[in-house]
């Protein structure tokens, strides 16, 4: 049960990390995280900017193609 345990928490952290590591091919939100310190909390979240460029031209800024982390 321990094994099963720690095997569950290092996959989480592997796509954890992944998912940091790879956000300006996916569609993340890079600028979220500075974001989150200035913005009210019980407010939703909007998208900024770049994020919804990202999703209306399928592109990164440097022209490579966005994916989702699936695929």
């Amino acid at each position: 049960m321990p094994a099963h345990i720690f095997l569950c928490l290092l996959a989480y952290y592997v796509e954890w990390h992944l998912r940091r590591a790879r956000a300006p091919l996916l569609f993340e939100d890079e600028e979220r995280r500075e974001e989150r310190k200035r913005r009210d909390p019980i407010l939703p979240v909007a998208p900024s900017a770049s994020a919804q460029a990202k999703k209306r031209s399928r592109q990164t800024v440097d022209g490579l193609p966005v994916h989702s982390f699936r695929t």
